[in-house]
């Protein structure tokens, strides 16, 4: 099936502009099909490469002809892409990616909230009602500054993108496996306290998110396992979630994909344990 809703599409993005449209309008169904598809495959290697195929059909896509939607999903699989299949090797490879997610959620907002003045800013962001433009602005580029938080230039955004999140959480809290409430509880855990951290509060975000996400998907417990327990030295809450993580399973629904990726980290994190403990 999708062979052929592929083939019929670059059939049809051989003709006129009117038809690349028209064409381009067509597939946009077929992509939510593959989303769905992508995030119930637990096998990793499967889904990367599946996710790299279909990262680079959408960015054509958009060169056709671009919609709000194809530049969600754009910038939903370049962050995927990274986050689950870059950062552990290259961390470099993986901020470049985060960075074209942004630029992709910019397009969804039509502007770049880093370039307006304060007060814009501020009414800007308490009229803005875009949930995915707001989003896939602040979400990628926050797993960027999360990976540079020794970084003067990275931190300089932070604020923004932390207010940008805030308001995504009040339009939709459960947008996007609770993402956002997610980021929150991570950046408290990983920020030190003389920057603003806060890793109690981080844990009742997380665990807040937690309530907010799909029954069974493992994100919460992996980052308070990742970011939490080390930033508290709970040396037996670790073992206990490292425990519970390395016996699950990624099971069968829309959160296999995710699981699977939680379960191979937490293998990683029982493998640098002595770093923290």
């Amino acid at each position: 099936m999708r062979i052929a809703c592929i083939t019929i599409l670059l059939l049809l993005l051989a003709g006129s502009c009117s038809v690349r449209r028209m064409a381009v309008h067509m597939a946009e169904p077929v992509f939510d099909d593959l989303v769905v598809s992508l995030f119930a495959e637990p096998d990793l290697q499967l889904a990367e490469a599946a996710l790299a195929a279909d990262l680079k059909l959408i960015e054509g896509l958009r060169v056709s002809h671009d919609s709000e939607r194809l530049a969600e999903l754009n910038a939903m699989a370049l962050t995927g892409y990274a986050l689950f299949f870059c950062e552990e090797e290259n961390q470099d490879r993986a901020g470049a990616f985060y960075m074209r997610a942004t630029l992709a959620g910019n397009t969804l907002l039509g502007v770049n909230p880093h370039t307006l003045p304060a007060d814009e800013f501020n009414t800007w962001l308490a009229d803005e009602e875009n949930l995915p433009g707001l989003f896939w602005s602040a979400f990628p580029e926050g797993l960027y500054i999360r990976m540079h938080l020794s970084d003067p230039a990275a931190l300089y955004h932070l604020a923004r993108v932390e207010r940008m999140l805030a308001r995504s959480a009040e339009l939709d809290s459960a947008y996007f496996l609770a993402g956002a409430k997610l980021f929150q509880g991570v950046l408290d855990c990983a920020r030190p306290r003389m920057l603003g951290g806060n890793p109690e509060r981080g844990r009742r975000r997380l665990q807040e998110a937690d309530a907010l996400a799909p029954a069974g998907l493992l994100l919460a417990e992996l980052f308070e396992a990742w970011y939490y327990c080390p930033a508290v030295l709970d040396e037996e809450r670790f073992d206990e979630l490292i425990c519970t993580l390395q016996e699950a399973v990624p099971g069968q629904g829309a959160s296999a994909l995710v699981n699977a990726w939680c379960i191979r980290q937490a293998e990683a994190l029982a493998r640098q344990r002595s770093l923290w403990f």
